[in-house]
């Protein structure tokens, strides 16, 4: 298993700059048609939590989960999100992230742990905005539980 190093966390740090320097850029008026509100694979993988501005919404606000199996730091499950929304001159901020395991045969989804790259500001754990959009996303779903521990 790989361990966050000071690579990953500059890379981390590189992808919150750009997040944050997307509020200057930000349009009055945006499209999220074609991203998904979660994108997240079967099994356990990482995930981030992204928050962007949505003019169009009653909140102002589209929250966003995506995962990857694949990836060895949550950066490089971030990475995707934030590119398609730096695309769109979207206005976004990555609040946190931590580990989400899918079994889509079991219709469940369990969110838990943390990310030392995307840390949870103020150590508030937000996987509960996280476990809602993903039952958004999959009503048929049986199980749902998030945690706050566990790595």
């Amino acid at each position: 298993m790989k361990t966050t190093n000071a690579q990953d966390l500059r890379e981390a740090q590189e992808l919150r700059d750009q997040a944050a320097a997307s509020t200057l850029n930000a349009r009055k008026t945006c499209s999220f048609e074609g991203i998904s509100p979660v994108s997240i694979d079967d099994g356990i993988q990482k995930y981030v939590l992204v928050r962007a501005e949505d003019p169009n919404s009653p909140e102002g606000v589209r929250h966003f989960v995506w995962g990857n199996k694949h990836a060895d730091y949550h950066k490089d499950a971030a990475r995707p999100i934030a590119r398609e929304l730096q695309q769109r001159n979207v206005a976004f901020s990555i609040l946190g992230g931590g580990r989400i395991r899918h079994d889509p045969i079991e219709k469940s989804i369990f969110i838990y742990g943390f990310s030392y790259g995307f840390p949870w500001e103020d150590e508030i754990c937000k996987h509960d905005i996280a476990l809602q959009v993903c039952k958004e996303e999959f009503p048929d779903y049986e199980h749902f539980a998030w945690s706050p521990e566990g790595y």
